[in-house]
């Protein structure tokens, strides 16, 4: 018969005693009972309390396993995850490609992310000259993650001839990115509704403009006030000279013709 094995503080096995408000802490000394294992993909990589890894921005899972005798000479066994992942290595947006490309009238912008971290949203920017920037539209981004997505955006009112398109990446904390530049070459082929061009900055059109929105652009496509003269002419009331595009649409938004004209 194994007779029961009790460990007291110093001082306190001497005979008998007595405490009030007294609390001791035991510390195991000697030599561990104890062994530790680690894990990746069933694979034994080491053993020890402490294992070296290499973090890469793919998560990996590691598994610590614990053998350690019981009071009662029993071997009992625990294990536990760790997760693995540095995320130093992603870049607020890591984008994989950006396309803008012409469809008929429209302007098709299309990008594709692989990951994003902190990503608040996305802004579509169009240029003339590559110099002036004009924001189109906001899209919401993914915030954080590690799966891919694909991002669309139609420019239905694009500038004629070359224009340039690209994306402004906005974080959560305000801080932005800018994407490469595309360029687009769009030529419209409605024909000729405008006369005289060149002008002065009064001219007319062929059709009757009352039913119809009429707006000017100048060469970075900033919208400028215009004169309307019924039945059909158009004035600009402080004509400078350069190029200009004339839009036509009707009540519901439907563009009816655009045109490139120049004020002398």
């Amino acid at each position: 018969m194994m007779l029961p094995i009790g460990f007291v503080a110093p001082a306190r096995q001497t005979g008998p005693w007595t405490a009030s408000s007294e609390a001791w802490r035991f510390v195991p000394g000697g030599i561990p009972n104890y062994s530790v294992k680690w894990f990746h993909e069933n694979v034994e990589l080491a053993t020890g309390i402490s294992l070296e890894v290499e973090a890469t921005e793919d998560p990996e899972t590691y598994i610590a396993e614990a053998i350690y005798i019981n009071c009662n000479g029993d071997s009992v066994i625990v294990n536990d995850e760790v997760v693995v992942q540095c995320f130093a290595f992603l870049l607020p947006v890591e984008l994989l490609s950006f396309e803008a490309t012409v469809h008929e009238t429209d302007v098709h912008c299309k990008w594709l992310t692989a990951t994003e971290l902190n990503n608040e949203f996305f802004t579509v920017e169009r240029s003339a000259d590559l110099q002036h920037w004009e924001a189109l539209a906001d899209i919401p981004g993914a915030g954080t993650s590690l799966d891919q997505h694909l991002y669309n955006y139609v420019d239905t009112k694009p500038l004629e001839g070359i224009s340039y398109y690209r994306i402004k990446q906005t974080d959560f904390n305000g801080e932005y990115s800018h994407s490469w530049n595309r360029a687009v070459n769009l030529e419209y082929s409605f024909g000729s509704h405008l006369y005289p061009n060149p002008n002065k900055g009064l001219f007319a059109l062929d059709v009757n403009i009352e039913s119809l929105e009429i707006k000017v652009r100048d060469s970075r496509g900033r919208e400028i006030p215009i004169d309307l003269y019924y039945p059909n002419s158009v004035q600009l009331p402080q004509p400078v000279r350069g190029v200009y595009m004339l839009e036509a649409a009707t009540a519901d938004g439907e563009i009816l013709f655009r045109e490139r004209f120049v004020v002398e």
